[in-house]
């Protein structure tokens, strides 16, 4: 059905939610797929704002997380343009930050759902991904 372009129904359709991790740190962007992987969920990385807006596109996540300083386009900007532009899709975003509160409100301000300050421990995120799960 899919190699001919006819639609699957949704009882047919891979149910795997699926996470994109937008962070400049190897190390860090590691740390957050793990956790999601291990909840059982599908993900891909974006290390700069730009990579982010083509697999917001193309990978069609369910949810992003999203730290505030990165090269080229800072999370705030790529905040303002997810919300403008995929504002439909229901996608809900996770800021994983160690900018300040007042940087973390801001992000709220600007359409972040949750905010987690780094360091974080793996069962805070956890709890934020169940409630993700219910969404």
């Amino acid at each position: 059905m899919v190699k001919n372009s006819i639609p699957l129904p949704e009882q047919w359709q891979d149910q795997t939610k699926k996470v994109l991790i937008v962070d400049d740190e190897i190390a860090m962007s590691q740390a957050i797929a793990r956790v999601f992987k291990r909840s059982g969920w599908d993900t891909q990385v974006a290390h700069d704002g730009f990579e982010a807006g083509l697999l917001l596109g193309e990978f069609k996540p369910d949810v992003m997380t999203l730290d505030l300083k990165m090269p080229y386009m800072d999370g705030f900007s790529v905040l303002s343009l997810t919300r403008e532009k995929f504002q439909d899709q229901g996608l809900v975003i996770i800021v994983i930050s160690a900018q300040g509160q007042q940087d973390l409100k801001k992000a709220l301000n600007l359409g972040a759902d949750f905010i987690l300050e780094k360091p974080f421990e793996n069962e805070q995120l956890k709890s934020i991904i169940h409630l993700c799960e219910l969404a």
